[in-house]
């Protein structure tokens, strides 16, 4: 009964099913099975957000940090934001704009939409969008003409996407007198994150996705891959349950099994006791 469980267990545990049924999180806008991941250095030969967040190495650098509820989200350096942006093109986990502006509606459901679309891209590494700069002009810093806090942005977007997106925004960064904005988006587990009622140019039931420098919505595989993916917990909890309830059956067979046999053994030694032909009581 071990050695069924054991093979039971190596071939069909969660670990296995995990690994070689559902797809590995690959590169966004790569097709099925993708899982929004972010884009791999090795891949794209350009150094990744977190990548350039630890200077190169494994190790993550010193920096700044703020309270978020109860996780800590690392604020950026000027220096960092810079690397970040004369190294890193546009992509699923990064973006730019010249400012924010939060004056008009349609600035509003832009911002809802943002956040929704990176966060429903970033899985192995965080995102982010900075304010007041232009890395096409040799000085990259243009400033920001208003300057906001992050209550502010927390209440425009909130009951607008749900799960609710963890994010954090601050502009207190300065370069030659210039304001830099930042809204850092974590790698969220709670994907997919759909827009919740209708806001601006946004419908409810939208689930958005960052695609290299565009937004787009997710596709029918792409929606499949965040449902059902490693980084969901969800998903990983049914896999165990039904990791246990197989288990649990196998061990039944296996002693249900054990309990035939016992009981043919019992009327085989009736058998004999009684000088019956083998079978003559059913032991075969």
């Amino acid at each position: 009964m071990k050695c069924v469980q054991g093979r039971h267990r190596e071939r069909f545990g969660a670990r296995y099913f995990l690994d070689q049924v559902v797809s590995r999180p690959g590169a966004p806008c790569r097709g099925p099975g993708n899982s929004g991941a972010a884009l791999n250095r090795a891949e794209t030969g350009i150094a990744s957000p977190e990548f350039l967040l630890r200077g190169g190495s494994r190790r993550p650098g010193k920096t700044r940090s703020a309270r978020k509820g109860k996780a800590m989200i690392q604020k950026l350096s000027v220096k960092q934001v810079l690397s970040i942006l004369s190294a890193t093109p546009e992509q699923a986990l990064f973006d730019w704009k010249r400012d924010l502006n939060l004056d008009e509606g349609e600035k509003k459901s832009e911002l809802i939409k943002d956040i929704a679309a990176i966060a429903n891209a970033t899985v192995a590494g965080p995102g982010f969008v900075f304010y007041g700069v232009d890395p096409r002009l040799p000085d990259p810093v243009v400033g920001m003409s208003k300057n906001y806090d992050d209550a502010t942005l927390q209440q425009i977007v909130e009951g607008k996407v749900e799960p609710r997106v963890d994010f954090l925004y601050y502009d207190d960064l300065h370069q030659n007198g210039k304001r830099i904005g930042v809204l850092h988006v974590p790698p969220s587990a709670k994907r997919p994150h759909i827009i919740a009622r209708d806001v601006g140019k946004l419908r409810e039931g939208q689930v958005l996705v960052r695609c290299g420098s565009s937004t787009r919505g997710v596709t029918p595989n792409e929606l499949m891959a965040m449902y059902y993916s490693k980084t969901n917990p969800q998903f990983i909890l049914l896999v165990k349950w039904i990791e246990q309830q197989v288990r649990s059956q196998v061990t039944g067979r296996s002693e249900m099994q054990d309990q035939l046999d016992y009981m043919k053994f019992l009327i085989r030694q009736a058998e004999v006791t009684s000088g019956l032909p083998p079978g003559s009581l059913g032991s075969r």
